[in-house]
């Protein structure tokens, strides 16, 4: 219950911080945003749900320790996240996205990282 509690504040204070940080673009930068990142949704959306049926087939089927599977799955989650990240950092920089906003993307990525770790932890704990 704690862990869930950890991971919906992380969810929270990221879209809070990206809800405010696409406010403070002009319309046209957010027309781009949008046009850029709709194009993948689909793909990042897949790979997430391809590392969670792992997740869980693992854990069903037993083939490794529990937490092995959650070390597993955090690694996997984070790596995706950071390579995600890395692309989208480039993306705003090549279309000339304010350095404020780029900012506030990286202290994003920064609190969903915090939490995915806090989650995780809390829950290697209790076993």
């Amino acid at each position: 219950m704690i862990a869930f509690i950890v991971l919906i504040i992380s969810v929270f204070i990221s879209t809070t911080l990206n809800n405010k940080a696409l406010l403070r673009l002009d319309a046209e930068k957010k027309l781009l945003f949008i046009e850029l990142f709709t194009k993948n949704r689909t793909w990042n959306y897949l790979i997430i749900l391809g590392i969670l049926i792992l997740y869980f087939l693992t854990l069903k089927y037993k083939w490794i320790a529990v937490n092995t599977n959650i070390i597993l799955f955090v690694v996997s989650f984070i790596g995706y996240l950071i390579f995600k990240t890395y692309n989208t950092l480039k993306l705003l920089k090549n279309h000339d996205f304010p350095v404020d906003f780029i900012k506030s993307y990286k202290l994003i990525t920064l609190v969903r990282i915090i939490g995915i770790i806090l989650f995780s932890l809390v829950i290697l704990l209790k076993n």
